[in-house]
């Protein structure tokens, strides 16, 4: 990555609006399999309203809830947003 590149976060209140949501992997995603479904569980302030929402997925793996944090431009990247 280019170390000019600023990530793109969350603002607060757009973070927090995600909180519930239901999102889909569409890649492939450290040990999470493209086509996973999981929830916008959480949302950490990673810099002064720079937000990364946190996705507890739908699998276990040895028995544990696996989470990952997405910034914005990964959410995008990444997932989408599952139909309600």
């Amino acid at each position: 990555m280019d170390p000019e590149h600023k990530v793109m976060r969350f603002a607060e209140q757009e973070a927090r609006a995600k909180l519930g949501h239901r999102v889909r992997a569409v890649v492939a995603l450290d040990g999470i399999a493209a086509g996973t479904s999981g929830s916008v569980m959480q949302v950490d302030e990673i810099e002064n309203n720079g937000f990364e929402l946190i996705i507890e997925w739908d699998i276990r793996i040895d028995g544990k809830h696996q989470h990952d944090w997405f910034s914005k431009e990964q959410f995008n990247q990444y997932l989408i947003d599952e139909p309600t």
